[in-house]
């Protein structure tokens, strides 16, 4: 009957195995604390990145406005003489602290103009509110 079982057995095996090639063992060792101590290093600084880096974009805004657009980007488009967005909105969570208002565009043609449409949370669904460079254009008041 043997003692030990199977535990015991690899026990036996790895204390022979470090007697026979010590410097395989030491060589082993040492590549396994390099990797932990590669993957401390760059987890480290990519956490200092992060804070780093959130800590920069509110020094810069400071209380200036921030745009979030589409990955598509966004093109001024002449006729609408607007900014207007390409691809749907995007995701976006604001941080703790900050602020948001979301303001969807897009052009449609009226009386033939090509206006530029902007939709937000303060103005009311199925209205339209008209800046006065574009009432004088479509010749309403």
């Amino acid at each position: 009957m043997r003692t030990g079982g199977t535990f015991g057995c690899l026990i036996r095996f790895a204390l022979a195995n470090i007697r026979r090639r010590p410097e395989r063992f030491v060589l082993s060792v040492l590549g396994i604390a390099l990797a932990i101590a590669c993957v401390t290093v760059v987890r480290t600084i990519s956490a200092s990145f992060a804070i780093t880096g959130a800590d920069s974009v509110t020094d810069v805004l400071g209380d200036a406005q921030l745009w979030v657009v589409p990955a598509a980007g966004v093109h001024y488009d002449n006729e609408a003489r607007a900014l207007v967005a390409d691809g749907p909105p995007p995701a976006f969570d604001l941080p703790d602290g900050w602020h948001g208002r979301m303001t969807i565009s897009g052009v449609t043609v009226i009386d033939g103009a090509a206006v530029s449409l902007r939709g937000g949370d303060e103005i009311p669904s199925g209205q339209a509110v008209l800046g006065s460079g574009l009432a004088g254009r479509l010749g309403v008041a």
